[in-house]
């Protein structure tokens, strides 16, 4: 399966929305297949965005999981890429030079962004 970034932002903004800490078993979100909110839940909890309980097997393979929050690192994300103007400027800077959307690469066009839209027209 491929990552999708923009499942990645709504996910982020699906648990910052909640207001309990209870997990979640059935995520629905509109345009996107159960089988890949699950798969890209299991990638965002092993890269540190979403808290959950790990379902494993025996020999420890992961194969599920019962999400109940955003960590740190995932509030952090989500504020780089809240502002649909960011957002919209990120994603047409990374196509018109072929990027691959990373968390990294979106990461550091963020803050980039952010940083010259505080800076404007302070040193003028």
């Amino acid at each position: 399966m491929r990552r999708d970034i923009e499942l990645v932002k709504s996910i982020l903004e699906y648990f910052e929305a909640k207001t309990d800490f209870h997990h979640e078993e059935h995520i629905v979100i509109d345009g996107y297949s159960s089988n890949l909110i699950k798969y890209h839940l299991q990638i965002m909890y092993e890269a540190g965005f979403i808290n959950a309980e790990p379902i494993q097997s025996q020999k420890g393979r992961l194969y599920s999981l019962l999400p109940f929050r955003l960590t740190w690192q995932g509030h952090e994300f989500l504020d780089t890429i809240r502002s649909k103007k960011t957002w919209s400027r990120i994603k047409s800077i990374v196509q018109s030079k072929g990027l691959d959307l990373s968390f990294e690469v979106i990461k550091k066009l963020a803050d980039k962004l952010t940083e010259d839209d505080l800076t404007k027209g302070l040193f003028s």
